[in-house]
């Protein structure tokens, strides 16, 4: 039974992205073309951001582990 509720909360999950991004494509169809092509870019352009916080983390925890490891010696 609890599964059932955790696959049904997936089920909505995924069917309110699908939603939104059925809405910005729709957004974006009635776009010009140059204007589809800034959006196009804008978005890649999120994605890099987003990875390169997410490759900054560790960075950030190494640097922390390599000083409690200092404080410790």
């Amino acid at each position: 039974m609890i599964v059932d509720v955790k696959k049904k909360e997936r089920l909505k999950s995924k069917m309110a992205k699908y939603q939104i991004m059925t809405t910005i494509a729709q957004f974006v169809e009635q776009l010009p073309p140059d204007i589809q092509k800034e959006v196009k870019d804008f978005a890649e352009f999120l994605l890099e951001k987003m990875a390169k916080k997410r490759k900054r983390v560790p960075d950030f925890s190494e640097r922390q582990a390599r000083y409690i490891r200092s404080l410790c010696d």
